[in-house]
């Protein structure tokens, strides 16, 4: 994946983190997020530095804190983007909340051309909701999977990671429905 040329910014989408229990360990990302990051940080070091925005909340009310976005940001930090690039939004509490409150940044700091980050299966719908909330962003997806279909009979069997799979895209696409229904699209 390549940077596109004359960048203002990189918002990076959160997918999550988890406290480790007992609690004595700090938060850390789950996949997605990590791999979301991994690509900010690359796009970030392709070019001129620019700012760099994570954006996402405490999600449920039974969470601890720190914000996902504060979880990310110290992630960033660690694969080399710097700390005075980096900026967080940590109110956001799901992907329609990740582009209202991401927009009002955006505009505040009068960017243009905006990279948003997620994982491929959640950039159709997040890049809905940003557009909606007035920032045309240059979409770019991480963690794609492959396109090839395997014809064999293991195909239909049980295997790690099918159910993950099933319940992401059930997500997308119920998280899409959802939308829809409530008017947001």
């Amino acid at each position: 994946t390549r940077r596109p040329e004359n960048l203002d910014a990189i918002v990076v989408l959160s997918g999550g983190a988890l406290i480790p229990i007992p609690a004595d360990e700090p938060p850390y990302l789950v996949e997605n997020s990590w791999r979301r990051c991994q690509l900010a940080a690359r796009l970030y070091h392709q070019g001129s530095p620019c700012p760099v925005l994570a954006s996402g909340g405490i999600v449920f009310l039974s969470d601890r804190p720190p914000p996902i976005s504060h979880v990310m940001r110290s992630t960033l930090e660690e694969m080399g983007v710097a700390a005075e690039d980096i900026l967080v939004e940590d109110r956001s509490r799901n992907t329609a909340e990740n582009a209202e409150f991401s927009a009002e940044i955006i505009r505040q700091r009068g960017w243009k051309r905006v990279a948003l980050v997620t994982s491929a299966m959640h950039l159709w719908r997040s890049e809905r909701f940003f557009r909606r909330a007035g920032v045309d962003v240059i979409p770019i997806g991480c963690m794609y999977r492959s396109d090839e279909f395997d014809w064999s009979i293991f195909v239909f069997l049980p295997r790690e990671g099918a159910v993950l799979q099933h319940q992401e895209a059930m997500h997308e696409l119920l998280g899409g429905l959802y939308a829809f229904l409530q008017g947001q699209w």
